[in-house]
């Protein structure tokens, strides 16, 4: 079963905030620990409860404060350059939100084309009532499709091991023995060579395959 979504804004109810602050608080330090023991790094937590006076630290406070102690140890750019702040994380958030939405138009706008390509195809879509950017359009598209299908057989190609190549059978035509050579020219002492020469004259100069 699926999490339902949770709209990112500020809980009006005394009762569902005060609920959602419980659970909240205890995955965080869930995950704080499972942090440090999997990873085998320094972390604490440090969470300020409106409904209590004094806040809730983890693993320990003199741990916390040897966490906080290296932190503020350091310059000030190691300090920030991975930071957000409120305007840069919903700056984050809307240029992600542009992003899907232009990927959903992209795939949209293809799946669009690929339907017209097939009802032409159908003979049920004219291409003369298209304009100029649909034509574009389904040009690149065409061309982008040519393109992998002629890459996927080059592919197939080289990867066609020389055990699985079509192998390609001959045949050899017998010899032609006395008694074919009696019927031919009426000489059982003929060989080849005078059967293929007399029925060389004898069919004015066209050859003839013997069987």
């Amino acid at each position: 079963m699926t999490r339902k979504k949770v709209n990112m804004q500020y809980i009006t109810d005394d009762s569902s905030r005060k609920n959602t602050f419980r659970k909240r608080k205890n995955g965080i330090l869930k995950k704080v620990e499972e942090l440090s023991t999997l990873c085998g790094v320094d972390a604490c937590a440090i969470i300020y409860d409106p409904n209590s006076g004094e806040p809730t630290v983890f693993p320990s406070t003199e741990k916390a404060h040897h966490v906080v102690t290296n932190f503020l140890a350091m310059s000030k750019i190691d300090q920030t350059k991975k930071m957000f702040n409120q305007e840069e994380y919903l700056r984050n958030r809307i240029e992600t939100a542009k992003e899907q939405v232009r990927k959903l138009k992209r795939d949209n706008r293809e799946k669009e084309l690929i339907q017209i390509m097939y009802s032409n195809l159908e003979g049920n879509t004219n291409l003369q009532d298209l304009s100029v950017e649909d034509l574009n359009d389904l040009t690149r598209l065409i061309d982008q499709s040519i393109e992998e299908i002629n890459k996927r057989i080059g592919e197939i190609n080289i990867n066609i091991k020389p055990s699985q190549m079509p192998k390609t059978t001959t045949t050899t035509t017998p010899l032609t023995t006395p008694i074919i050579a009696e019927n031919l020219v009426g000489d059982r002492n003929a060989t080849v060579v005078d059967v293929v020469a007399t029925n060389f004259d004898n069919n004015s100069r066209n050859n003839i395959s013997l069987s």
